[in-house]
């Protein structure tokens, strides 16, 4: 759909016991906020909700992990708490402290798709 950098490499290597991921480098900007456009708004919400209807989470959709292409497309980047729905789940050793998360996110806790 083009929502995210084109992916090279995925794999486990269970020395690190972590996936190796190698994609495509983002040419452009984070997404803020505070200086977003209706467009890249909508694109926003057009992304999260395309990921919902195919059973999909995003867990940090934070603005540092939601970039603008230099053709003015949104892409995510960070995918390490993505998953399906009802199977994806916070890690052990999420930071509750740093983030003003939202009610349900947890240590542990079941990724759900929010309005």
């Amino acid at each position: 759909m083009g929502l995210a950098p084109q992916l090279h490499h995925c794999e486990f290597d269970p020395d690190l016991r972590m996936f190796m991921v190698v994609m495509d480098h983002v040419k452009g900007s984070h997404w803020h906020r505070d200086n977003v456009s209706a467009s890249l708004g909508n694109q926003l919400r057009q992304a999260v909700e395309a990921l919902h209807q195919a059973g999909l989470v995003y867990g940090d959709l934070r603005e540092p992990n939601v970039m603008v292409d230099e053709s003015g497309r949104v892409q995510f980047v960070d995918f390490d708490w993505c998953g399906l729905e009802g199977e994806a789940t916070y890690p052990l050793d999420i930071s509750m402290g740093a983030i003003d998360w939202a009610a349900d996110v947890g240590p542990g806790s079941l990724i759900t798709a929010a309005a």
